[in-house]
């Protein structure tokens, strides 16, 4: 890569995407297209950004369906050969104005890679 008087040294890659590159998030949304195929999740992606969706009937039963749905997703970043930024990595639970319930407690179990 050249910029302005900088050069830096030749690298070959035998895995990822060049960060820096023209082609960098175009590559990058290619690698990662079938990311969907592998879980039951609504899936929406935005550049390098992805957020899983899911609704459920209750918080138990979500919870349990979600952390399924996590081991696929798991298994998919192990097999591409990616990790999951956990410091970047949240979850938030919605649930109708109308109902007054407070969730104590849901544990979604996030698996470093």
């Amino acid at each position: 890569m050249t910029t302005h008087t900088c050069k830096s040294d030749k690298e070959y890659l035998t895995c990822g995407i060049p960060q820096g590159s023209v082609l960098g998030l175009t590559l990058f949304l290619i690698y990662i297209n079938d990311l969907p195929d592998c879980h039951a999740m609504q899936t929406l992606l935005f550049a390098d950004d992805t957020a899983l969706l899911m609704s459920g009937p209750n918080t138990l039963d979500l919870q349990n369906t979600i952390n399924d749905e996590l081991q696929n997703v798991h298994k998919w970043l192990m097999q591409n050969k990616l990790t999951l930024n956990l410091n970047k990595t949240n979850y938030l639970l919605f649930h109708p104005a109308k109902e007054k319930k407070v969730i104590i407690f849901c544990e979604i179990l996030m698996v470093t890679c």
